[in-house]
């Protein structure tokens, strides 16, 4: 078993950086969403929505 520089298996590390990389592009659609929508909201609950996915996204 091969060691990283860090102590950690080198193919398990490969998979773990794997699946962070996934979490992270996940996290930045999600961030882009919720500005998307904070910024494009119309209607009778515009300063409600507004203000909530500001708070999702800050």
């Amino acid at each position: 078993m091969k060691m990283n520089q860090i102590g950690i298996d080198e193919a398990k590390s490969k998979e773990l950086a794997a699946k962070l990389n996934l979490l992270l592009s996940d996290f930045q659609l999600f961030y882009i969403n919720a500005r998307g929508f904070h910024w494009n909201i119309k209607g009778d609950k515009f300063f409600e929505l507004h203000v909530k996915f500001e708070e999702l996204y800050t």
